[in-house]
């Protein structure tokens, strides 16, 4: 749309030899209507092991803690774990609900095939904010939003070591939220007690089957700025169709919307 900016990124990923594991492709449309428009592409080295997943983690304020999604819920799912779960309109609160407070810390509360999800305040001078997660491109996504980062959990060997928030306090200072938005992610495996592998349909390997190569060392880092409806044209190698990984997500903030007035006006658009 016209006014839009179109800021377009390139950059790789190496590890501590300075070989390249991934070359990032990121384009991010700033609209008019504050929403933000974000479409990435990874392209992984095939000697790279399987990925835990694929997406985008953001950061939220505490103030910010009440959710609501049209997917699958009311509790966690995964790619191999999501019979049991009905598809609807669900809510919950990150400080409250949506961690799983396992014995052994670990990544939890995911919800599968998540059309849009929205995180809000309904308390304080906050009360009215948030913003809301929609494909960008059509594919349903998996979203996680909980009060623990993964570096937090992985930190921890049993759920009593991890800093619970206060839930009355969420203007409280603190690390704040952590939502992740995955258009791939590893399913979780353990069928049995004998077999804890994940069967293959839901391991994320795609790139070490992509059958090609590409050079270990690469520059990266390119950084163009264009507004929307000017004459320049799109390159193709700041954005490749080739590559095994890509995911493409709208943020649009509420402005000043009610939680209820959203929910409704997307169901209508969904027919539900």
């Amino acid at each position: 749309r016209a006014g839009d900016v179109v800021v377009r990124v390139t950059s790789t990923g190496r590890n501590p030899r300075r070989a390249a594991v991934v070359r990032v492709y990121t384009t991010v449309t700033i609209g008019c209507d504050g929403s933000v428009g974000l479409k990435t592409s990874f392209d992984v080295a095939p000697w790279v092991p399987a990925l835990p997943r694929v997406g985008l983690r953001l950061r939220v304020p505490k103030t910010l803690s009440r959710t609501t999604w049209l997917g699958l819920g009311p509790h966690e799912t995964y790619p191999d774990r999501k019979l049991g779960a009905t598809f609807g309109v669900h809510e919950g609160d990150a400080l409250r609900d949506q961690y799983v407070p396992y014995i052994r810390p670990q990544e939890s509360g995911a919800h599968t095939d998540t059309r849009w999800c929205m995180v809000s305040s309904s308390q304080g001078r906050a009360a009215g904010a948030g913003f809301a997660v929609a494909s960008g491109n059509g594919q349903p996504f998996q979203y996680s939003f909980t009060p623990f980062s993964d570096e937090t959990i992985a930190g921890a060997l049993h759920d009593v070591e991890l800093p619970y928030p206060d839930v009355n306090d969420k203007e409280g200072a603190g690390p704040g939220l952590e939502l992740h938005v995955d258009s791939e992610s590893l399913g979780l495996g353990g069928d049995d007690s004998w077999s804890p592998r994940v069967h293959a349909e839901y391991v994320v390997d795609q790139h070490r089957t992509w059958g090609r190569f590409w050079g270990y060392y690469c520059r990266g880092g390119r950084l163009r700025i264009q507004r929307s409806g000017s004459s320049a044209t799109d390159n193709s190698t700041d954005h490749p169709t080739d590559v095994p990984y890509s995911y493409e997500v709208r943020l649009s903030p509420l402005a000043g919307r009610s939680v209820d007035d959203f929910v409704l006006r997307r169901r209508a658009a969904a027919g539900i």
